[in-house]
């Protein structure tokens, strides 16, 4: 069993203003923007596993762009049926890349949705992902070059919100099982590398099952027991 440790990143975007003065006059430069990065050792996208892992440390260290270009341009979420049947029988096979990528930019900067409720961004995410090996893609048997299978035992997320009467943080724990295929033989969206160097995630299968959440309100030191959160749940909630 193969265990990462992802590092907590709390670094959101931020504006510098240079400003100048010369001679004659003030001058501005452009905007400073910088935006969050990739931690330091952070796998490639070269095999099935690393992307898969590459994809979590993208997710938790909020790096939007890196996070959507493991993803193929068919990609779909299932959520858990021993979680969220709801969601399931909502959006059964329909969730594809664009509510993916929707649903975490709403994630980052937080979301109104359409009855007006608004929905905090996440500040903070710590990850810890726990993978048990690459296997063949049963859907694709003959052709094992192209196609591979990626569990992982368990996915841990920490994930921090400040809403109007102080920070939250949901716990969640997922197993996933993801299905990759490789650059020359993926589907991919303008500007994607289809090397046969680079892997790409097509599908990632929720196994939630039924198990407490933790949820620590601002001014509670020990967390206390809450509804179960699942990443599904959270998905949908800044999607819709």
């Amino acid at each position: 069993m193969r265990t990462v440790r992802l590092p907590a990143i709390a670094v959101l975007p931020f504006l510098a203003m240079l400003v100048l003065a010369g001679c004659g006059g003030s001058h501005s430069t452009a905007p400073i923007v910088k935006y969050p990065t990739l931690p330091v050792g952070t796998p490639g996208n070269s095999a099935p596993d690393s992307t898969v892992l590459r994809w979590v440390a993208a997710y938790a260290a909020m790096v939007e762009p890196e996070y959507d270009s493991l993803l193929t341009s068919d990609f779909h979420y299932r959520f858990s049926a021993q979680t969220d049947q709801d969601l399931v029988n909502l959006y059964g096979n329909a969730w594809g890349k664009v509510d993916e990528t929707t649903s975490y930019h709403h994630e980052l900067r937080g979301f109104t949705n359409a009855q007006g409720r608004y929905y905090s961004p996440i500040v903070a995410i710590v990850a810890d992902a726990q993978t048990i090996g690459v296997n063949v893609d049963a859907a694709h048997a003959d052709s094992v070059a192209w196609y591979k299978s990626v569990a992982v035992a368990s996915l841990s997320l920490a994930m921090d919100v400040n809403s109007d009467i102080g920070p939250t943080t949901y716990n969640i724990r997922s197993p996933l099982s993801l299905l990759l295929v490789r650059g020359d033989a993926a589907v991919l969206s303008p500007g994607q590398d289809h090397s046969p160097t680079r892997w790409y995630i097509r599908e990632c299968d929720d196994l939630s099952t039924p198990v407490p959440a933790l949820k620590r309100g601002p001014t509670i030191e020990t967390p206390q027991a809450a509804s179960v959160r699942t990443w599904g749940a959270i998905r949908s909630q800044y999607r819709s």
